[in-house]
C-alpha cells in the first residue's frame, strides 16, 4: 500500500509539473502585435520674415518623415506648389499629401522623403507678375526663393542637397511654377512633374511677364545637344479639363517638334483636386524612381 500511495503521489507531482511548466511557457509567449502604422509629421504654417513678399511674413507647410528628429538622415526633398486662389495649406487639407504619401511609404513604394508645401501669392512663382486677385503686389516670388526659402529649408531641416536629391510639381498655377523652375535652373532640378499647368497664354490674367515654356527654351538655347542636362518632364492633364488641356496639347506639340523627351499623360478628369490627388498618386513611383536612380553626391 505504501510503496502503491508513493508511486500513485510522484506521477501526480510530475503531471503537476508538467502542466505548471506549459502554463510558464505560455504565459512566456510574445504577444502579436499589430504592424505599427507609419506616421510622419506635417507641420503647418510655418513662418519667417521676408524681405521679398509684400506683407513682409513667408509661409509654408512641410512634411516630415516620422524618423526625421532621431534617424541622423538627410532626405530628398519635393518642392510641391499650388494653384491660383489656394495657399500653403491646399496640398494637404484638399489633395490629402500627408495620407497619400504615410501610405505610399508604408507599401514600400517610395522611401520617406521631405515636401515643401509654401505659398505662392497667386503671382506664379516669378518676380513681378500681376496676381490674379489683385489684393497682392510687389512681391518678388522668385528672390524670395532662391534667397530665403530654400536656404532656410536647407539650415533648418535634413534635406540632401543637388539636382538628383531634388524635384518639383504643382497643380495649375503650380505646374506652371514648377516647369518654370525646373527649366530655368537645371542644375539645381533633376525632376518636374506638372498637372494640368496653367503653361501657356499667362496674358489672359494680364500676366504677359510670364514666359512660356517656348520662349523659356529660345531664351535659354535649349537644342539637342543641352537635353542631358535638362530635368525629366511628366505633364498630365485631364481629358476634360476646359482650362488647361489645350495649353498642355500645344506645349506637349512644341516639344515634340524640338525632339525634347517628355511624358505627356491625358488622363480622366477635370481640373479639380480629385484629379490632382490622383496625379499626385502616380507621381509618387516615378519620383521613387529619380531619387534612387542616381548615385547620391554628399552634400557640402
Amino acid at each position: 500500500m505504501g510503496d502503491q500511495y508513493c508511486f500513485f503521489m510522484k506521477r501526480f507531482f510530475g503531471f503537476v509539473l508538467v502542466l505548471a511548466m506549459g502554463v510558464l511557457v505560455f504565459s512566456c509567449k510574445p504577444k502579436e502585435v499589430a504592424p505599427q502604422e507609419y506616421e510622419s509629421v506635417l507641420l503647418s504654417d510655418m513662418q519667417f520674415e521676408s524681405a521679398f513678399l509684400e506683407d513682409s511674413i513667408a509661409r509654408f507647410n512641410i512634411y516630415l518623415p516620422a524618423d526625421y528628429a532621431v534617424s541622423g538622415k538627410k532626405y530628398p526633398v519635393l518642392y510641391l506648389l499650388h494653384g491660383v486662389t489656394d495657399d500653403h495649406s491646399a496640398w494637404n487639407a484638399k489633395g490629402k499629401v500627408k495620407e497619400i504619401t504615410d501610405k505610399a511609404i508604408k507599401e514600400g513604394i517610395i522611401d520617406p522623403f521631405i515636401i515643401v508645401m509654401p505659398d505662392g501669392f497667386n503671382c506664379f512663382y516669378i518676380n513681378g507678375a500681376k496676381v490674379v486677385d489683385g489684393k497682392k503686389k510687389g512681391n518678388d516670388w522668385e528672390n524670395y526663393y532662391w534667397r530665403e526659402l530654400r536656404p532656410h529649408i536647407e539650415k533648418f531641416y535634413p534635406v540632401k542637397k543637388g539636382r538628383e536629391n531634388t524635384a518639383v510639381a504643382g497643380d495649375s498655377m503650380g505646374g506652371y511654377g514648377a516647369i518654370y523652375y525646373a527649366f530655368n535652373y537645371p542644375s539645381r532640378f533633376g525632376f518636374c512633374y506638372s498637372m494640368s499647368a496653367a503653361v501657356d497664354n499667362m496674358g489672359i490674367f494680364g500676366n504677359k511677364k510670364v514666359p512660356t515654356l517656348k520662349t523659356i527654351f529660345k531664351n535659354r538655347g535649349y537644342n539637342e545637344t543641352f537635353y542631358g542636362k535638362l530635368p525629366r518632364l511628366v505633364m498630365e492633364c485631364g481629358k476634360s479639363d476646359i482650362l488647361a488641356k489645350g495649353y498642355n496639347e500645344s506645349t506637349h506639340r512644341f516639344l515634340d517638334s524640338v525632339k525634347f523627351p517628355h511624358t505627356y499623360n491625358r488622363v480622366n478628369g477635370g481640373h479639380d483636386w480629385k484629379f490632382w490627388k490622383g496625379s499626385y498618386e502616380r507621381m509618387l513611383p516615378l519620383l521613387a524612381t529619380h531619387f534612387g536612380k542616381e548615385k547620391k553626391t554628399e552634400d557640402n
